[in-house]
């Protein structure tokens, strides 16, 4: 079986479960869970409705809080859903149950329903349920076997109204509280700074906004597509000033080789001096931008600023859609550098993955 996860749903999944339901309505079958029937509503509006489920204040009178999960491949297909009731009404400790579930009808017979709820079951663990109730018609034999693949045990049947005969599962989820309970105790901080002290360290590059040159450490990845970073920067930085006036910046990646030029670079203000002449760096105009490059270093990244995150706290941050990249043929991402609370490090060894050279073919 490939690879497969519980997601929210989200935007990005419009086009998936769009598909999804024609594909599913094409059948004429009933749909599972309820909660992702479109009900003449588009995407948009249907996502809306049920992030309203997942709380009590803002979930319909007549239902219980739920929340409802797709299941997807790495290629974000949805393979299926599945909802989790927060608790049980009347109703459905009779016949309807904690979860509902339901695999689409291309992409039946193959797993997924065994896996998608038992990942649902570790979700009842977080809600702190711990027996799970769920229900199937007793003529579903498919759906039978998967919830006694995932430790269900039979309670009873139930005849509704109409003569259908439901089967009540319950699933004892303590075991895996349990299993959550044997972890290696970690100790409880007072202090929360000590969750920033515990991060990992971060890229050191040059950030150049006009002809001025800003050690930053707090930068990062932010999107693929559109190919895009980010930045953070205090306000009171001089460079604050720039990329808010001029909308642009440019990330430059230095070497370990370079660390004395970002020791001088980090420790003057580019206010009063040119930190270029002073670092002995060459600048030179960017192409897509206004600002400088340094020459210097192997890789430049021009960036447009497409929006600024005003959220309070010590950085300002920027995301900067790439707009050019300049790599020099020599460069190894090795010999980038990393930095976090007055560290400097190098990049360590590759654990699993491609070599740096095929990365950046690609």
């Amino acid at each position: 079986m490939d690879n497969v996860y519980l997601v929210l749903p989200s935007e990005e999944h419009g086009q998936s479960y769009i598909d999804m339901m024609t594909e599913w309505e094409g059948t004429g079958e009933h749909i599972y869970p309820g909660a992702i029937k479109r009900k003449g509503m588009n995407y948009s509006d249907w996502l809306d409705v049920v992030k309203s489920y997942n709380h009590r204040e803002t979930c319909p009178p007549h239902l219980v809080p739920s929340d409802t999960y797709f299941l997807v491949d790495d290629n974000k297909k949805i393979l299926g859903a599945i909802s989790i009731r927060h608790y049980l009404s009347e109703s459905l400790l009779n016949t309807g149950g904690h979860i509902g579930y339901g695999i689409r009808p291309t992409e039946r017979r193959k797993g997924y329903a065994k896996t998608m709820l038992k990942m649902a079951l570790e979700k009842c663990v977080k809600l702190n349920i711990e027996k799970v109730l769920v229900t199937c018609d007793k003529i579903n034999i498919a759906s039978a076997k998967t919830i006694l693949a995932n430790g269900g045990i039979l309670e009873n049947e139930v005849v509704e109204d109409d003569g259908n005969v439901v089967q009540r599962y319950w699933i004892n989820v303590s075991d895996l509280c349990v299993q959550r309970e044997k972890l290696p105790m970690k100790l409880v901080q007072n202090n929360l700074y000590n969750g920033i002290m515990a991060l990992p360290s971060f890229p050191v590059v040059f950030v150049t906004v006009e002809r001025n040159i800003m050690v930053a450490a707090a930068f990062h990845f932010y999107s693929f597509n559109p190919p895009s970073v980010m930045v953070g920067i205090k306000p009171e930085k001089y460079t604050y000033e720039l990329i808010t006036s001029n909308k642009e910046f440019v990330i430059n990646i230095p070497t370990k080789e370079q660390l004395d030029k970002i020791h001088i670079c980090g420790t003057i203000s580019g206010r009063h001096e040119d930190k270029y002449h002073k670092a002995s760096l060459t600048p030179q105009k960017g192409n897509k931008v206004d600002s400088y490059i340094i020459k210097e270093c192997p890789v430049n990244i021009e960036c447009q600023v497409v929006h600024q995150i005003d959220y309070k706290g010590s950085h300002k941050w920027f995301i900067g859609e790439i707009r050019e990249v300049h790599i020099d043929e020599n460069y190894v991402r090795d010999d980038a550098l990393m930095f976090w609370l007055g560290q400097f490090r190098s990049v360590g060894d590759i654990i699993e993955g491609a070599c740096n050279k095929d990365i950046l073919k690609r």
